[in-house]
């Protein structure tokens, strides 16, 4: 998604809502659902977002009260993944690791401990040396 892609609901003021990535259906491709209510005016708010496959522009569609929850109710079949589940910043999840050598004296002899260290600072032992 790009920057325009990621604002927030806009009702009395601007908040954060649950997203859900929807199939790409109607000549609209990235579509997502937003839905949240209102902190101030207590209204439920639905915004589906989509690109269209003709001209690449933007289509919002903003649904407020009990249109919104019509709305959020016949998108709910179309929901491939809740975007909000997912964790940005680790690396961890994506199987990214890197290599962390420690040299540790054990009575009078040097070991070399190798570890395997995911972003998230866990570590497994993977070789000890000797030298």
């Amino acid at each position: 998604m790009s920057k325009k892609e990621q604002k927030m609901i806009q009702c009395c003021s601007r908040f954060r809502g649950e997203k859900f990535a929807l199939v790409d259906k109607n000549g609209l491709y990235n579509r997502y659902l937003e839905v949240g209510i209102c902190p101030i005016c207590q209204k439920q708010i639905a915004v589906l977002v989509g690109r269209r496959f003709l001209d690449n522009k933007l289509v919002f569609e903003k649904k407020e009260k009990r249109k919104a929850i019509n709305l959020y109710n016949e998108c709910m079949s179309e929901v491939t993944y809740n975007i909000r589940n997912i964790k940005y910043g680790t690396k961890s999840n994506a199987g990214f690791y890197f290599g962390e050598n420690r040299i540790v004296k054990v009575g009078e002899n040097l070991v070399i401990k190798r570890y395997r260290v995911d972003f998230n600072n866990t570590k497994e032992l993977i070789e000890e040396n000797k030298l």
